[in-house]
């Protein structure tokens, strides 16, 4: 009798929302730290910054939670996910997205309220191929979404060469396919970036939003 995919690689799946995810901010801050300072982002913020101000959305909003992945108690995968028409997301409350963004969407032909934002979608190193991992996550994901009336899926990564989209910390380009360019594209994006001599400074980014249907999940 053969083993089940569980009982060969033990993967816990779990979720968190509102206030179970304060405790947690220090921790996806690090994850964020640690598997984005490469390309294409090379995020390299104050060595003192504990959290992340984004972060707090997934305390604030109601639709929205964190996944967590691990195997064997040990921490292998985090994903966030908000749904796109949050208040806490706008630029106003938040400085995150504005409503020009928001109506570049609607233009598009996307309604922001049926869409769930992925904020970041993170493995570690050894797993980035884990496709019991990253689809157990995913499919929390999905399952959300469709919860909270969902018809789509988003994230945004920094605009870059298609040939090197499978060099992304995220397993978009190499694990999860189906996610198509929106038409959405965010300019001139500002974060701590580093250098090639490890010094980092304020650079701006180009970045677009890839959308995925549900419908078919």
């Amino acid at each position: 009798m053969s083993k089940s995919i569980d009982q060969i690689r033990p993967i816990q799946i779990q979720t968190y929302s509102r206030i179970e995810v304060l405790p947690l901010l220090p921790l996806l801050h690090q994850w964020c730290v640690k598997h984005l300072r490469g390309f294409p982002y090379y995020y390299a913020p104050p060595k003192e910054q504990l959290i992340h101000p984004f972060d707090t959305v997934y305390v604030n909003e109601e639709r929205s939670l964190v996944v967590i992945a691990k195997e064997n108690n040990e921490m292998i995968g985090i994903a966030v996910g908000v749904s796109l028409d949050s208040f806490y997301l706008d630029y106003n409350v938040s400085y995150v997205f504005s409503s020009e963004l928001i109506d570049k969407f609607k233009k598009n032909g996307f309604h922001p309220s049926e869409i769930l934002y992925i904020g970041y979608f993170l493995m570690a190193d050894s797993h980035k191929k884990n496709i019991h991992a990253i689809f157990g996550i995913f499919d929390q994901l999905i399952a959300a979404a469709k919860k909270w009336g969902k018809k789509q899926v988003c994230y945004i990564q920094v605009l870059c060469d298609e040939s090197r989209m499978k060099q992304s910390p995220e397993p978009y380009g190499t694990v999860i396919q189906g996610f198509i360019h929106s038409g959405v594209e965010l300019r001139d994006q500002s974060w701590p970036t580093l250098k090639s001599d490890g010094s980092f400074e304020m650079q701006s980014h180009d970045m677009a939003f890839y959308v995925m249907n549900i419908d078919s999940r």
